[in-house]
């Protein structure tokens, strides 16, 4: 059995406030708990395969939607894109963001800067690893067939 303790990322919110986003093993096997910017409103879980997507486009720059549970409304899609793309820091990556849109305009954005974009990645694919899926599908990103695809894109 592994600890539940949560591993903190930093980050921005979309008005350039800073925080903290939490990253937890889940209790599921290769599933994993997101709290962005530590706010338990906007805390998702993600099973695997998500968390494969998430990590692909985190280290690509990729924009997409990643499928993800919400405890109050459930299935809901973690948007995932370059943050301002045309900015890069010295490693020529632009930075990342994470929103998650719920009823009633609820919504929260959160930034991480190219450090933070390397350690979320693998924040996330230790996490997986830890909640039982060693060397699964979590850290090597979808594959050919999977339904999780860019949006407007089309099958390959």
């Amino acid at each position: 059995m592994h600890q539940l303790t949560p591993r903190g990322v930093p980050c921005t919110t979309g008005s350039g406030t800073g925080a903290t986003t939490t990253v937890v093993p889940g209790p599921r096997d290769g599933w994993v708990t997101l709290g962005l910017a530590g706010l338990p409103e906007f805390t998702v879980s993600l099973e695997p395969r998500a968390v494969g997507a998430l990590i692909a486009a985190l280290r690509e720059a990729d924009s997409i939607g990643v499928p993800c549970q919400h405890p109050v409304h459930p299935e809901r899609l973690l948007g995932v894109n370059p943050h301002r793309w045309w900015e890069h820091d010295c490693t020529g990556r632009p930075p990342m963001e994470l929103y998650l849109l719920l009823p009633n305009d609820l919504q929260v954005e959160v930034v991480f800067d190219s450090e933070a974009v390397k350690a979320l990645a693998g924040t996330l694919a230790w996490a997986a690893a830890v909640s039982g899926h060693p060397g699964s599908r979590a850290c090597t990103g979808p594959t050919r067939g999977d339904t999780v695809r860019r949006p407007g894109s089309r099958a390959p």
